[in-house]
């Protein structure tokens, strides 16, 4: 019995392995910009050691100012990586690692709760909606750090209790990793434990509420200035709230609210299913309605609220806790009719074949978006800067997006703001509205002296910029005095500051 379950077992991680090289197969390009600054961050680690706590390689930004890296784990752990001489290469096979480690938590977190056909449920997440099976090709904390969550939520909601060491080194290396959601293992911890308090008329074994709590301690302090850590986070997670309300900052895709239009043809289905699958445990005797994951069900709503108010990345967390829940459903339903188990099983086979046609669309076009970054973007003007600029001289990058790619070229030199437009609005709004109207074409807006904007405002010897995204901007420097155009890669220029 243990060698067949070992057997299913070992096809089941073999499908996973399959399914994490299938969501990069499309072009095997690197999906996303973070990737070159997190990658070369973990070299900065290998390089200079781990225990560097400036990072003055990005001006005029919140990060600067506090010396701190709110990514410390995650860049730890990308260490061996740099170790390959092709750190393209190792790009590319870090975010394949990442999309497995991301699937095989939340396999081991399906087990945990017990419930039927684990794989099943793991590749439902994966195809949960176009915008997670992209994020889960980033090389990125985010994939690791959903599946520690729902992982968490298994240990602490699931049949058996956890020991508190478990519950300790996944809450732990959360916070570590993605210092940004170390408010989520309290969240989970709180949810599990009001369900347990209302099942069982007791209160929650206060062990597990010290092991969560001081796990996240414990990540958070483990790193380099902790202190300027979170004072990072706190910039991300609660001043980009009032930034946005205000209207001072245009964010990322991920962080506007959710639209009706993703709503309806990503997430209406599995909403669906999980109120279905509420009412399949209603329904059940009183037994598997105790039994049942109430918890999981509420934090999946939970976090579809926040998506629908704030910002739409936490559909990632609503897929997640809705799969789990769904899981644990069917599981009670099966065991109610055992005889049903065939037409659940193909139920959720074709689930998942409906899901996948539509995902699968989304996915490509998501791909074939111009910030799906290619390695070569930015490499002429980078190294261009690392053979003829001074050793941390500073580069105006126009436009925020381009830091990383520059930064993963050519960490010689300094760049001006990057990884979020909130840290450059957090050290100088007025620094952050000239940098927008650069970014924005618009440079005619700045009333004062361009070039005096350019050295004394952001400190730079150069600017670097695009010719499509910028193009009265490189036609205005190419004829402004006090700069001086010194490379030009068709689309990549270079203007030095006289």
């Amino acid at each position: 019995m243990k060698r067949a379950a070992g057997r299913v077992l070992a096809l089941e991680l073999a499908a996973l392995a399959l399914a994490a090289l299938a969501l990069h197969a499309p072009d095997f390009t690197v999906t996303d910009m973070d990737g070159y600054y997190h990658l070369r961050h973990a070299w900065l680690y290998g390089t200079l050691g781990p225990w560097l706590h400036e990072f003055p390689w990005v001006e005029c930004s919140a990060i600067h100012d506090q010396g701190a890296d709110l990514w410390y784990g995650f860049h730890v752990l990308l260490i061996p990586l740099t170790w390959l001489s092709d750190l393209v290469l190792a790009l590319r096979a870090g975010a394949v690692a990442v999309t497995l480690a991301s699937l095989l938590a939340v396999h081991a977190a399906v087990r945990r709760l017990d419930a039927a056909w684990p794989i099943v449920w793991t590749l439902l997440f994966a195809l949960g909606s176009a915008d997670l099976s992209f994020r889960l090709t980033m090389l990125r904390p985010h994939p690791l750090s959903l599946g520690l969550c729902l992982w968490l939520f298994a240990l602490l909601a699931g049949p058996r209790p956890a020991r508190w060491p478990a519950l300790l080194a996944v809450s732990a290396l959360l916070a570590w990793i993605h210092l940004a959601l170390a408010w989520i293992p309290g969240l989970v911890l709180a949810a599990a434990s009001a369900e347990r308090l209302a099942r069982e008329r007791r209160w929650p074994d206060p062990a597990r509420a010290l092991a969560v709590g001081g796990g996240t301690a414990l990540g958070a302090l483990a790193r380099p200035n902790p202190a300027g850590a979170l004072r990072l986070a706190w910039i991300v997670v609660v001043e980009i709230q009032r930034a946005k309300s205000q209207g001072a900052i245009q964010v990322g895709h991920e962080l506007v609210p959710l639209d009706l239009g993703t709503f309806a043809g990503q997430l209406s289905p599995l909403l669906i299913l999980l109120l279905a699958g509420a009412a399949l445990i209603w329904g059940c005797g009183r037994a598997e309605r105790r039994a049942a994951r109430w918890s999981g069900f509420a934090l999946a709503l939970a976090f579809l609220a926040l998506a629908c108010a704030s910002a739409r990345r936490a559909t990632e967390l609503f897929i997640g806790f809705a799969v789990l829940s769904l899981a644990g459903a069917v599981t009670a339903g099966r065991r109610l009719a055992p005889r049903a188990l065939p037409t659940l099983a193909a139920a959720a086979v074709a689930l998942l074949a409906l899901r996948a046609w539509p995902v699968a669309r989304e996915y490509r076009r998501f791909v074939a978006q111009p910030f799906a970054f290619a390695p070569e973007c930015m490499r002429g003007a980078a190294t261009w800067l690392a053979a003829h600029a001074a050793p941390d001289e500073v580069a105006l990058n126009v436009h925020w997006d381009r830091f990383a790619q520059l930064f993963f070229w050519n960490p010689r030199n300094r760049y001006v703001n990057g990884m979020d437009p909130i840290f450059e609005y957090a050290h100088d709004p007025r620094l952050f509205l000239a940098h927008e109207l650069l970014a924005h074409d618009a440079a005619e807006g700045i009333a004062t002296d361009l070039r005096a904007v350019v050295r004394r405002g952001f400190g730079a010897s150069y600017v670097v910029t695009e010719r499509r995204r910028t193009p009265r901007l490189v036609e205005r420097l190419a004829h402004e005095p006090g700069f001086e155009p010194v490379f030009d890669g068709g689309d990549e220029v270079v203007f030095r500051v006289r």
